[in-house]
């Protein structure tokens, strides 16, 4: 019988919160497999310092932003490291496993005792068609601060290519992202939910899921959703998220006179967000084809997948992981009418939407987080511990 790990995450993140989704659900599989799993992550102004979730303690530091340049991050390492070493005094810890943000090489200097992880889910993110010169500091930063541990976790082949190149002096293996199979799921249609917005069963529903801020470039996507409601008069589309382009967002919407077919939701929590998915006939992976997000994998798509949607997704080197242009989704262009374009061709070809949502669960089985906690995960702790 293998021996059980005792494992403590480090994440200047909320927990569970939006962008963070690996930290939670790698944390909640591993402890679910009998294992002793700690939690070091950011908490905002209504959250408990401490709690038991899922059999995972969970300690949180509270701070003013989670924005990795801020000045927070010094903060969060000098408490972290605090409550790291009374977990390392009290626990027998075996592997600390740090997402990466910055400065957080810093707190590798807490313990010698336990083995150091250095978990890279993204690089440098900016908005520009070509890298600039702060693109390609932040990434030799990333490079040196993985210098500083006993191995390093990505997200996928082609950001370890991107960020750390022919880096080869650590331990490197894939940690790729993925979907709780149990909660994303194909359930009976919740389009009740949308009720309150004037959404009627006859309404053709979009969906967009993640982060809203400028570098994401979501007005592209209300720009196409104008050109596709030309063509399809009961569209509609809600966004399911917050970010800084918000209010932007909402005045374009109402500038074009799209307040009644676009409609901002919010945040919603990481444990309701399956429902809002029920609730939908087509969604929408919308990730600009820029080198800061060309290379990575969209949490998003996996999720839509998982739930048997049919998905428009853009064509980027991480969606394309996922979707087969034709067989469990369509692959457009970053541009408003490449993007109009396939929403209009979906909403009007039913049969490629039942064909799309048909193959769509299948296709990614393999990325169910439970699968890659015990085939991935684990293996790699292993190997970093008796190496």
């Amino acid at each position: 019988m293998k021996k059980k790990l005792s494992i403590c995450f480090i994440a200047f993140s909320y927990y569970p919160g939006q962008g963070s989704t690996a930290v939670f659900e790698y944390s909640r599989n591993v402890a679910k497999l009998g294992h002793k799993v700690h939690v070091i992550a950011a908490a905002k102004s209504n959250e408990k310092t401490y709690e038991v979730v899922d059999k995972v303690v969970v300690r949180r530091i509270r701070v003013k932003t989670t924005k990795r340049r801020s000045l927070e991050t010094l903060k969060f390492n000098f408490l972290a490291s605090r409550i790291l070493s009374k977990i390392i005094e009290d626990n027998d810890v075996d592997i600390a496993h740090v997402f990466s943000y910055t400065s957080s090489f810093l707190i590798k200097f807490t313990s010698r005792k336990v083995k150091w992880i250095y978990d890279i889910r993204s690089g440098p993110i900016e908005d520009r068609k070509k890298p600039s010169l702060l693109y390609r500091l932040v990434k030799k930063f990333l490079k040196f601060e993985s210098m500083f541990f006993d191995a390093i976790f990505v997200i996928d082949e082609a950001v370890k290519n991107e960020i750390l190149g022919r880096f080869v002096m650590k331990k490197i293996f894939i940690a790729p992202l993925g979907a709780d199979f149990q909660k994303f799921k194909p359930i009976s249609t919740n389009r009740w939910l949308l009720s309150r917005y004037g959404i009627q069963n006859k309404d053709i529903v979009l969906v967009y899921l993640g982060s809203i801020n400028p570098k994401r470039r979501i007005i592209e996507l209300i720009r196409a959703m104008w050109k596709a409601c030309m063509k399809i008069e009961n569209l509609r589309l809600i966004l399911l998220g917050e970010g800084e382009d918000l209010p932007r967002l909402k005045l374009f919407t109402k500038t074009l006179l799209l307040s009644d077919k676009v409609f901002f939701l919010g945040y919603i929590k990481y444990v309701e967000v399956p429902k809002f998915l029920s609730a939908v006939d087509i969604a929408i992976s919308y990730i600009p084809i820029v080198p800061a997000f060309d290379s990575q994998p969209s949490g998003k798509t996996v999720e839509y997948l998982a739930c048997s949607l049919p998905v428009i997704a853009t064509n980027t080197e991480g969606n394309r992981r996922f979707i087969n242009n034709g067989i469990n989704g369509l692959m457009c262009e970053d541009d408003s009418d490449s993007l109009s374009k396939a929403i209009i061709r979906l909403c009007l070809d039913v049969s490629l939407r039942k064909k799309l949502a048909k193959n769509a669960r299948s296709s990614v089985r393999k990325y169910d987080w439970r699968t890659i906690v015990e085939e991935k995960i684990l293996l790699a702790y292993r190997k970093v511990l008796w190496s």
